[in-house]
């Protein structure tokens, strides 16, 4: 148990010699009733956690020392106790400001358990050769001999990222292979062919005995409800706390429809809904293989590593006058599928909060910025 807390102090003091006088505590209360901390044997059940930020008019982020699964506040607590966090401060002059804080619990994997690795593949068209060149490097350091799908325990792709999380990772095709992407189609009919020895039409996405394995998803996006619905989520697993729309998509569809790419390729049918690239709702995958991670593994499960592999940044582009029609919509456009926002945002979230809090699991590739179609 660790606590996060975004806080400062006053900012000044007439002597900076004399130190710091303002923290955060950790106490034991009877109920969530109490205003005093509980006393056992004479003794207040408090213990500190860390100091304030000194001297700094600027809120920032601090953390408090590790309570450790031996640690007394662990035996002391009884049945109806509460776990209280204290703003303290020693002198009247001195304050503590805190505007955002979390008591974090890492409760840990079962026993037996390996911690999860896990990977994320971007969108990004023609530019996904990149990520596979990524990845094949990444393979060929960190497991050599290895493929993906029997190093990652998830992986999750948009886009052309989709199409190669389905091959990697329910076809089982190794990260170096190369294909030809012709006629969609038929190209991705032929690889089901070719690695499965099975007809295409035949084939689920769905399949428990590779899950056990390495479990996948695509995402892709309703054409009638792109503005205001979620992207859709097409599994080779069961997510127990979120049933699937299309639990009997053909493999070759999945791989169809989240690649779809509206300027190339008509949108594709199952079951009575058209799908489009599942870029242009999400071309970063990342918060839904969290998502998916939480849900099929239990937030209790320890993950080593989120793997984020990107496909380039577009050159920057101004958002030109709303009066000029083609200079406004392109860029406006290009924010759909910026990936770098929501890079941004789960970097610190999944240092910060997934299992093994505030150490660092995700790692991001990307190429350089600027890269063209």
């Amino acid at each position: 148990m660790k606590l996060v807390a975004k806080s400062r102090d006053q900012g000044f003091i007439d002597d900076p010699l004399a130190g710091n006088w303002t923290w955060f505590e950790i106490a034991i209360l009877k109920t969530k009733y109490s205003e005093e901390p509980r006393v056992k044997d004479g003794i207040h059940l408090v213990w500190v956690s860390h100091r304030n930020r000194f001297l700094s008019k600027d809120y920032g982020w601090e953390e408090g020392v590790e309570f450790g699964k031996d640690h007394d506040i662990f035996r002391l607590l009884e049945e109806g106790n509460v776990i209280a966090v204290r703003l303290c401060a020693r002198f009247q002059a001195w304050q503590i400001k805190a505007r955002t804080g979390y008591l974090v619990l890492d409760i840990g994997a079962p026993a037996g358990e390996k911690p999860l690795l896990v990977l994320s593949l971007d969108g990004g068209g023609v530019r996904g050769v990149a990520a596979l060149m990524h990845l094949d490097a990444i393979m060929k350091k960190v497991a050599p001999g290895k493929k993906p799908c029997e190093v990652f325990d998830m992986i999750g792709g948009t886009s052309t990222g989709g199409f190669i999380a389905i091959m990697l990772g329910r076809l089982l095709v190794k990260s170096g292979s190369k294909w030809d992407a012709s006629e969609l189609d038929k190209c991705i009919k032929q690889l089901v062919q070719e690695q499965l020895g099975q007809d295409p039409d035949q084939v689920l996405l769905l399949d428990e005995e590779s899950a056990k394995t390495c479990k996948v998803f695509v995402m892709a996006t309703r054409q009638e409800g792109a503005n205001n619905q979620a992207p859709v989520l097409f599994r080779s697993y069961e997510n127990p706390l979120e049933k699937s729309e299309l639990p009997g998509i053909k493999l070759w569809e999945a791989a169809r429809a989240t690649s779809a790419a509206p300027m190339y390729f008509a949108p594709l049918e199952v079951g009575g809904y058209k799908f489009l690239n599942g870029g242009l709702q999400a071309n970063n995958p990342m918060g839904w293989l969290w998502n998916e991670v939480l849900s099929v593994f239990s937030p209790a499960r320890s993950t080593n590593c989120f793997l984020s592999i990107g496909t380039g940044i577009a050159a920057t582009k101004a958002v030109g006058d709303v009066r000029n029609l083609k200079g406004f919509t392109e860029p406006v456009a290009m924010l759909a599928t910026n990936s770098k926002i929501t890079k941004l945002v789960f970097r610190s979230l999944i240092n910060a909060f997934a299992p093994k809090p505030m150490a660092k699991k995700y790692c991001r590739f990307n190429v350089c910025d600027g890269l063209p179609e």
